[in-house]
């Protein structure tokens, strides 16, 4: 399945030429703008940050007629971005190879997401649209010093728009277009008080049908999204600020994209189902392939509780306080989130197996900060402790024989398979950092980042088998604690006063957990397994440099990461007891290493380029392999899961003058991926994932005055891809796969005020 080695130079190569040709015929009057960031929890133009960092302004992410998290992995080095699982809200996210391929809730992410500063505690309800945002970072490569626990493959930043206090001012649009979508968007700052008090409200909607069409006509993939947000912004006095922030965000949705590629009549439940219909108990037909729709964009599927919702509820306050040369952050939240999901697993008219999911939690963090500069600006200080609380309760049901139940100990062999599951999980999670960077000459800098962390769970997880007839729990609780000390290096040097190089040595650590399987021990007791913390240490080497005037920008990184106690989960066949046993285990080392490129490029003052180039190789170290059974669960040399060898993209913009001395900017976007693995393990089942793929969205933008026009089209070339997927052969006996959207047309006007 592997493109050749020539098909993939010439993608690279093609970009590297778009790139070079934009530098030689660049127009001597513009150059780019200065990208501000906080990727080191300072302000810093992107250009000194010593990590490989793509950063999206509101501007750019309304050219790119972006609206939601998923979308900005197009442009992204070794960034992905998809669905996890049966949840249309619920992100997977990897960088670099790493991530987290389950959303079980008692498992930690790989991939840090925050919202104002704010951590995310998992990943239900993480793919949510954008509002009101002033920008967005990726930071590729481990950030475990400023950021904590969980960042191992990098960090994502979502930073809001502030309030104003100087004027009054505001946004509307609104969105029509493919599956009768239509989305409203509004924003209005109110200054209270001059220069002192300002009030700002922003509130969204976004609606779509779904586009897996079912026979029901309860399409997946439906959108029924709203959030409200409300900030104000207290200037305290000359030297304190007080940033106030309330918002509220929900969903709704008929059910995850899920297409069934094939099923297996012979597995467990389809097999108990057959022999019901076959013995005349049950009306037929008989759950076979005929059931598997031929058109990717149609599903079978008929579970009317096959849907999605999720509410999330944010208060955070950040209080600011500057003392000379040193600033105090106090930055308070308080969440509650509630979602849920349903999954028709058959993917048919027939009741054979369906699933049901709800989380409920609530997290508290309070994190205390320190900026500073000293020894006559030679040293930038930054320091902090943080504390966060998570309380969460998940319940799962599994309808895995709703239609044998009536005939259970009447019929032989005709067994009740309906599961339920509860998790209740506490986690107090302690950090101290500290990071300074020191400016050994007028080029070169040296930084010392160091991060303790203590992090205490205790967990409650119960199962309950036959669950229709003769109920049987099984139960347990336990705790568990883990500690790690992240340090980080770094070393810069300016090579002249638009280019510097750098060289970063840092690791990172995700918590150990706790298993929600309810095992006996040798004498009945029940108990739950913890398994270990994962480590990671990266060495990165890079570049970053304006050229030709600054009209060409270029940022190169090169990289090496060496994994530690990998933490893995499976999900195994018992011949013993005919059940499947999911199972967590920490699975020996792995490593990974790659080039990112990433070059933006004024061919003249009417035209810019921007492209991206990532290489990506990882592999498992060792065989990894289950004694009880025999099994190989990972095979060394194989490579880790979402971490395609090849990626990039290529963006072009052209603003077009017409007769009335206005203008049209023109904008055409391309990424393109190499195929990669969904699954971590396949010693049950052969790996699945997805073959290459490239996607191209266009848009034209009409503006004048306050007012602005834009269409657009997204994978204008309709390809047909997926973004996760799932194989069960022996028990549920299916393939199902997340379509990613099709080909959507739309119309956008929007005015400011």
């Amino acid at each position: 399945m592997r493109h050749s080695t020539e098909s993939k130079l010439f993608g690279t190569v093609g970009v590297l030429l778009l790139g070079l040709a934009a530098m030689q015929t660049a127009s001597a009057q513009a150059e780019l703008e200065e990208i501000i960031v906080t990727a080191q929890k300072r302000e810093q133009s992107l250009q000194d940050v010593p990590v490989a960092v793509t950063a999206f302004t509101s501007a750019e992410l309304a050219d790119r007629t972006i609206s939601n998290l998923f979308s900005i992995a197009e442009s992204t080095p070794n960034l992905h971005i998809g669905t996890s699982g049966t949840g249309a809200q619920n992100a997977i996210v990897f960088i670099r190879g790493i991530g987290q391929t389950s959303n079980r809730v008692n498992l930690d992410q790989g991939v840090g997401t925050y919202v104002d500063g704010i951590y995310r505690t998992n990943v239900w309800g993480g793919l949510f649209d954008l509002l009101d945002v002033e920008r967005i970072e990726v930071l590729r490569g481990p950030q475990g010093t400023l950021y904590g626990k969980n960042a191992l493959g990098g960090a994502i930043n979502v930073i809001s728009r502030r309030p104003s206090t100087a004027e009054t001012g505001g946004e509307v649009s609104a969105v029509v277009g493919s599956f009768n979508r239509i989305d409203a968007r509004a924003s209005v700052n109110i200054p209270l008080i001059q220069d002192q008090l300002a009030l700002q409200l922003s509130a969204a909607s976004r609606n779509a049908d779904g586009y897996v069409e079912t026979p029901n006509d309860q399409d997946f993939g439906s959108q029924e999204n709203t959030g409200f947000r409300l900030t104000a912004l207290w200037n305290l006095s000359d030297t304190a600020t007080w940033l106030l922030s309330a918002d509220q965000m929900r969903t709704d949705s008929n059910g995850s994209p899920i297409f069934h590629l094939w099923v297996n009549p012979r597995a467990r439940l389809p097999a108990q189902y057959n022999a019901l219909v076959d013995g005349g108990h049950i009306p037929g037909p008989r759950y076979d392939e005929s059931f598997i729709a031929t058109d990717p964009f149609r599903s079978n599927a008929t579970d009317p509780l096959a849907r999605n919702k999720t509410n999330q509820e944010t208060l955070s306050s950040r209080l600011e306080f500057e003392f000379g040369a040193t600033s105090l952050v106090a930055l308070t939240s308080y969440k509650t989130y509630e979602t849920s999901d349903g999954f028709d697993a058959d993917g048919s008219v027939l009741e054979v197996s369906n699933n049901r999911r709800w989380l409920d939690g609530k997290a508290f963090s309070q994190e205390l900060q320190l900026n500073g500069v000293y020894m006559e600006d030679r040293l930038n200080l930054t320091a902090g402790v943080y504390y966060l609380r998570d309380e969460l309760e998940f319940n799962a049901a599994a309808g895995n024989s709703n239609s044998a139940i009536p005939f259970v100990g009447v019929v032989p062999r005709i067994r009740d398979y309906n599961t339920g599951n509860r998790i209740e999980q506490d986690l107090d999670s302690y950090a101290f950092y500290a990071s300074g960077t020191y400016s050994l000459t007028e080029r070169a800098r040296a930084t010392l980042g160091l991060r303790y962390m203590n992090e205490e769970k205790s967990q409650f997880s119960s199962e309950t088998r036959g669950r229709s007839t003769r109920p049987s729990t099984a139960s347990a609780s336990a705790k568990g604690d883990w500690s790690n000390t992240s340090p980080r290096v770094s070393l810069e040097y300016d090579l002249n006063d638009a280019a510097m190089m750098y060289f970063t040595a840092a690791q990172a650590f995700k918590s150990g957990g706790i298993g929600d399987d309810v095992l006996e021990d040798s004498e009945g007791n029940s108990l739950l397994l913890p398994f270990n913390e994962e480590t990671l240490w990266s060495y990165e080497v890079g570049l970053k440099a304006d050229w030709a005037d600054g009209r060409v920008r270029a940022n190169l990184a090169a990289f090496f990461m060496d994994y530690e106690d990998l933490q893995v989960r499976t999900t195994l066949f018992d011949e013993n007891t005919g059940s499947q046993v999911r199972t967590f285990f920490n699975a020996g080392s792995a490593e990974a290493s790659g080039l990112e490129a990433e070059l933006t490029a004024l061919a003249s003052d009417r035209f810019v380029i921007q492209a991206s180039v990532a290489f990506l190789d990882t592999k498992y170290n060792e065989d990894v392999i289950d004694e009880v059974r025999d099994d190989v669960l990972l095979v060394a040399g194989e490579a880790l899961p979402f971490a395609p060898e090849l990626s990039y993209s290529l963006s072009a913009v052209y603003s077009a003058p017409l007769a009335n001395g206005r203008e049209l900017r023109l904008r055409a976007d391309y990424s393109w991926r190499d195929e990669l693995l969904w699954d971590a393990t396949g010693a049950v089942d052969e790996r699945d994932g997805e073959d290459s793929y490239g996607l191209l969205n266009v848009s034209a933008t009409y503006e004048f005055e306050r007012w602005s026009l834009t269409a657009f089209g997204r994978n204008v070339t309709d390809e047909v891809y997926a973004m996760n997927g799932f194989v069960n052969s022996r028990v549920v006996g299916a393939n199902w796969r997340q379509r990613g959207r099709p080909a959507e047309w739309g119309l956008r006007a929007t005015a400011a005020f």
